[in-house]
């Protein structure tokens, strides 16, 4: 198993742009969710529309949130207009972030038991000891 450290690659602008990320996420929904009238779709489909939208919403958050706003003094920061264009103007968006929040929020309750047991060997025992006592919960 191959762990990544996410402290060191955070999510945020990539400076990829164009029509590649478009057509990645058109990609991911197409194969993911059926083009079906809504009455058609049975719930499973609709949940699961419900969770790849906030995931995607979370994602152009965290993009707007840790933004390089000048290339040429290398400034980040967040980006507002990014954020309220591709997010909070379409309520349904941010309907579904929330959708998507509580329904790993639950998932993770669901799995207490499993987390606070679940060995951690990264092969740094240091980072594997703070990582045990995080997922201890309680």
């Amino acid at each position: 198993m191959t762990y990544v450290n996410l402290l060191l690659n955070p999510e945020r602008y990539t400076g990829y742009i164009g029509p590649s990320p478009r057509r990645i996420w058109d990609a991911v929904y197409s194969e993911n969710c059926p083009k079906f009238s809504s009455q058609d779709i049975c719930q499973e489909k609709k949940v699961l529309y419900k969770l790849i939208s906030g995931l995607h919403s979370s994602i152009s958050i965290h993009i707007a949130a840790d933004y390089l706003l000048d290339k040429t003094t290398n400034l980040w920061g967040q980006n507002l207009e990014l954020m309220h264009d591709r997010v909070l103007k379409y309520p349904d968006r941010v309907q579904n972030l929330y959708f998507t929040f509580l329904f790993v929020l639950r998932a993770v309750t669901k799995a207490t038991d499993y987390l606070e047991q679940a060995e951690c060997d990264t092969g740094n025992h240091e980072e594997d000891l703070k990582t045990q006592s995080l997922m201890t919960i309680g």
